[in-house]
């Protein structure tokens, strides 16, 4: 890791020792459905009942050796109703993306600042699952740190198209004396 700095959660060291990255800031997902239609295959028109299926991940399960995350493990992230999308994906049913005036909701944020990580800067980004769906307002910060986006469509699902999500370095410098990338082992 050439001597740069990346904080390691080590997680049930007794049984079956997992990595996680620790997030300074919570990293949440949308995963808006069908379940809130008020007439079944109407578009644009929703009662969705806050909340909204969502998942505010506070850490990411990570393979140390290849710096991969599993974004479907859910450990450590806190899901509102049967979330199934996994780290880094969203999700909106709530019109075709022409229907200029439909809200979409399938919104997702990325934060890794204070991590000394970033998601790798040659990952693409798109629709995975698309039904007159696109992925709109997708915007990364200059450093990689942040990444948002809108999914909207008509049960589209956006995300990172090519899987397993990977961490590189980024050039931010954590402060923490003890903050090293290591392997937990019993």
């Amino acid at each position: 890791m050439s001597g740069q700095r990346v904080k390691v959660y080590c997680h049930n060291m007794e049984t079956n020792p997992k990595e996680y990255i620790t997030l300074k800031y919570t990293n949440t997902f949308v995963e808006h459905d069908a379940s809130n239609w008020i007439i079944q295959w109407q578009q644009c028109r929703n009662d969705y009942k806050p909340p909204l299926k969502l998942a505010n991940f506070s850490r990411v399960s990570i393979n140390i050796q290849k710096m991969t995350i599993n974004g479907a493990d859910y450990t450590f992230a806190v899901r509102t109703g049967k979330f199934k999308l996994e780290f880094g994906q969203a999700m909106d049913c709530n019109g075709a993306s022409s229907f200029s005036s439909c809200p979409h909701f399938g919104d997702a944020m990325i934060n890794t600042l204070g991590t000394g990580i970033i998601l790798d800067g040659s990952t693409a980004w798109g629709l995975i699952a698309a039904n007159k769906a696109v992925m709109k307002n997708f915007r990364r910060s200059e450093d990689g740190a942040k990444i948002s986006f809108t999914c909207g469509g008509w049960c589209g699902v956006c995300g990172p198209l090519s899987l397993p999500l990977r961490f590189i370095l980024s050039s931010e410098f954590v402060p923490d004396e003890e903050a090293r990338a290591e392997v937990c082992t019993m």
